[in-house]
């Protein structure tokens, strides 16, 4: 028997016939990588996409970090001083590219007598894991030039990806796709050599005798080498013809291009770019901002938030666990990925008009952390502030916004008429976070306007206006998603030709729904501002040209209302109405 054949007696099955899975050696079983890592390592240094993937992905695992979290602030200020020093951030970050890449990364312990200070990321090259009869781990091995390093499983931390079968290391994110990239590969390789033959064809020289043919093949031999030598374009010997006193057949051998591959290589690039799911740009390209949100959070279900999950009970139970025992601590902090959580994040306006009634002041902090424009004291004089207050450019910025969630929208139920109600629930969502954006831009523009027309500005806002806001909020984005369920529900509904009919006009409802959503706001505040003052201010009607034919706006325009005495109409009194109020002066 040789050696192969002995050490298949011991020796799982051999993968790639590079690297051995498992192996058998009397009471214990040694364990090695699944596959062979020379692969992954230079298709990730190859193939941009692969090294997109890997990164982008290790990436969002470790995101900006992590924070901790204990009852005990010693406990928590060991951990966060350990991390510290160590550089925690960056360990974690190596340990998740080792792990998307290789299937594993292994974190090697650093002891000082019985005190840890220190931990080294290590790849799985080299590495092997060693169990018992019961399957339970008893150390690892480190196989280098020096020789073979032995570890306790105390002084070592497995990270793993997916684990498949009984052997204890994972697999690679790159093994669904390997048979993928290496096809892709060939198929770069042979375009090239493709193109060249279609430029320049091979040519075929047909002659009567064998003796001919020889002859004129030593000619083209001894043309070639002159050619290379004087570094020539090869292309010219296919341009000369040499005949021998007979008449001499030439054939080209072209390349039929009728038999196109295109959809065997866009296949392959699907499955290729499937199992990496990682953020690539070419998800992007024509995607909207909702679409690119929803393949965010796809991405993120799987498998980051698993490898999150994974690191975190790792690093927990076998970084932290020992940092806190050695002190005589019991609690062991958590690790959380992202930054810390503020009672902000978690407050919903509706949470911050109620805090408003009671505290206004600290309401109006609230607001400006959340990102709204700051509330300034009220200034005795005019002065510019840095907020659109002009309607019309609310409307229109509100307007690009929404037309291509309802493209989006559309195109979902024209294609996927049996799961649109699912899949627009991303434009349902963005459209209303929208809207509700800009109801709030335009009360604080109509609130500018009117006091600027009093001669103050002021942006501080009352408990009942905030009340008013968030109802005005809540209804323009209820409209919106009565809107864009017609909108699909037409699209699923009608043949082509009418659905581009019915197209238009709910275009032109957008339109007038982002216009609605600005002006009704915007002339509630201004009405809303010149009450409040005690004084019987006078206001005008004024109707832009385009309203004066409408019954209502041409009946009102150019009059004077009293705001104390009278029933002042306040714009928009229909669909897409432009109307507004000014304040009379003297």
């Amino acid at each position: 028997m040789d050696l192969k054949a002995i050490i298949g007696r011991f020796i799982g099955e051999s993968r790639s016939g590079v690297e051995y899975s498992t192996l058998s050696l009397g009471s214990r079983t040694v364990h090695y990588p699944n596959f062979n890592l020379e692969d992954y390592e230079r298709y990730y240094l190859l193939d941009p996409v692969v090294f997109s993937a890997i990164n982008s992905l290790a990436d969002l695992v470790v995101g900006s970090g992590f924070y901790t979290e204990a009852e005990d602030e010693r406990a928590k200020q060991i951990v966060d001083e350990f991390c510290e020093k160590v550089n925690m951030d960056e360990k974690l970050r190596d340990v998740a590219r080792y792990v998307l890449l290789y299937g594993d990364a292994f974190m090697e312990k650093i002891f000082e007598g019985n005190r840890l200070v220190d931990v080294k990321v290590w790849s799985p090259k080299g590495w092997r894991i060693l169990l018992d009869k019961k399957r339970n781990v008893i150390g690892y091995e480190r196989i280098t030039n020096a020789g073979v390093q032995r570890f306790s499983p105390e002084d070592v931390v497995h990270f793993r990806f997916v684990r498949v079968g009984d052997n204890e290391f994972g697999v690679s994110l790159i093994q669904p796709a390997l048979d993928y990239l290496r096809a892709k590969h060939r198929i770069a390789r042979l375009l090239p050599k493709v193109f060249m033959n279609y430029a320049s064809p091979a040519i075929v020289y047909k002659f009567e005798s064998e003796s001919e043919a020889k002859r004129f093949t030593e000619f083209l031999r001894e043309r070639r080498r002159v050619i290379e030598e004087e570094e020539e374009d090869l292309t010219k010997l296919f341009n000369e013809i040499v005949a021998f006193g007979r008449q001499l057949e030439v054939e080209p051998l072209r390349v039929d291009f009728r038999a196109q591959l295109i959809e065997y290589v866009r296949w392959l690039d699907e499955n290729f770019n499937e199992g990496f799911r990682a953020p690539l740009m070419r998800y992007l390209y024509n995607a909207t901002e909702a679409s690119a949100r929803v393949i965010y959070d796809a991405i993120r279900q799987t498998p980051i938030e698993a490898l999150q999950r994974h690191i975190k009970r790792k690093v927990e139970g076998e970084i932290f666990k020992p940092l806190v025992d050695q002190e005589g601590i019991e609690e062991v902090p958590r690790l959380n990925w992202g930054v810390p959580k503020t009672v902000v994040d978690d407050l919903t306006l509706e949470d911050i008009v109620q805090i408003w009634d009671r505290e206004p002041e600290y309401a109006k902090r609230l607001m400006v952390k959340k990102g709204f424009p700051p509330f300034d004291e009220e200034d005795k004089g005019v002065k510019e502030v840095d907020v659109e207050t002009d309607p019309n450019v609310l409307a229109g910025r509100l307007l690009n916004k929404l037309d291509p969630l309802l493209n989006e929208a559309g195109r979902k139920a024209q294609y996927l008429p049996d799961r649109y109600e699912e899949l627009i629930v991303a434009e349902r969502g963005e459209g209303r976070r929208l809207i509700e954006e800009y109801v709030f831009l335009a009360w604080l523009a109509g609130r500018y306007r009117a006091t600027r027309a009093l001669g103050s500005v002021s942006f501080n806002l009352t408990g009942k206006e905030m009340k008013v806001i968030e109802a005005e909020r809540r209804a323009w984005g209820k409209e919106w998603g009565a809107l864009l369920e017609d909108y699909t529900q037409t699209i699923v509904r009608m043949e082509r030709p009418s659905f581009i009919k019915a197209k238009r006009g709910f275009r032109e409802r957008v339109n007038n729904l982002a216009s609605d959503a600005v002006f009704r706001p915007f002339n509630m505040a201004k009405v809303h501002v010149w009450r409040s003052t005690g004084r019987c201010l006078r206001v005008q009607f004024v109707a832009p040209e385009p309203e004066l034919t409408h019954p209502k706006c041409g009946a009102f325009h150019g009059k004077v209302f009293d705001i104390c005495k009278d029933e002042v109409p306040v714009p928009p009194l229909h669909p897409g109405c432009r109307s507004t109020l000014i304040l009379l002066t003297g």
